[in-house]
């Protein structure tokens, strides 16, 4: 495994954000994305949780998990080898 695409050159971070809406989620998540793709990353991070905290079940990743299947730029993602459930690395489209 090469380790450049295991070390994200950014990361979002969901964790005391506070409570988000649904729409919060989707604009940060995807104004992220954009700016990492505008800076030309290829390898980015989005820390979501497990979910344990959520009163009515994990909101954040599976929210997360639809809006990067459906992005434009991103190639592919995969759970962080090191970081386990709560932590997304997505590769971006060149």
């Amino acid at each position: 495994m090469n380790n450049d695409h295991i070390f994200p050159e950014d990361s979002l971070d969901f964790h005391d954000q506070g409570k988000l809406s649904p729409y919060d989620i989707e604009v940060m998540t995807n104004r992220f994305i954009e700016d990492c793709y505008i800076k030309g990353f290829s390898t980015i991070e989005i820390i979501t949780g497990v979910g344990y905290r959520s009163e009515k079940g994990p909101v954040v990743k599976p929210l997360v998990l639809k809006l990067i299947k459906n992005n434009q730029h991103v190639k592919s993602f995969k759970t962080h080898p090191f970081k386990g459930e709560g932590s997304l690395l997505i590769y971006l489209k060149e």
